[in-house]
């Protein structure tokens, strides 16, 4: 299994989440919306936050954050078996201070 594959998986979402915590505190996920339809699932969320580590070789600016999210799960006999996500990275380093407004 690939790397960009395993980032799909269950477990690449486990290690994605340690991640995340590592370079942001304060880390939360507002679900607004969810749908479901067979195997699909469609989660809508936004995820706060401050910058506590280096991301995308931004260094720690210690500012907070909110980016829209939207992640695609495909779910089979109860567990993830895919995964992939649409995330605002563009207004993130704009908040961040590293880009522009």
């Amino acid at each position: 299994m690939t790397s960009a594959s395993l980032l799909r998986t269950a477990h690449g979402l486990v290690a994605t989440s340690r991640w995340l915590r590592e370079v942001f505190s304060e880390l939360r996920f507002d679900q607004p919306e969810a749908v479901a339809e067979g195997e699909r699932v469609v989660v809508t969320a936004i995820m706060t936050g401050t910058h506590i580590g280096t991301v995308q070789g931004v260094p720690p600016t210690h500012k907070p954050f909110q980016q829209r999210q939207v992640h695609l799960f495909r779910v089979r006999d109860g567990q993830i078996v895919e995964h992939s996500a649409l995330r605002d990275v563009l207004g993130l380093l704009r908040q961040l201070g590293v880009l522009p407004s």
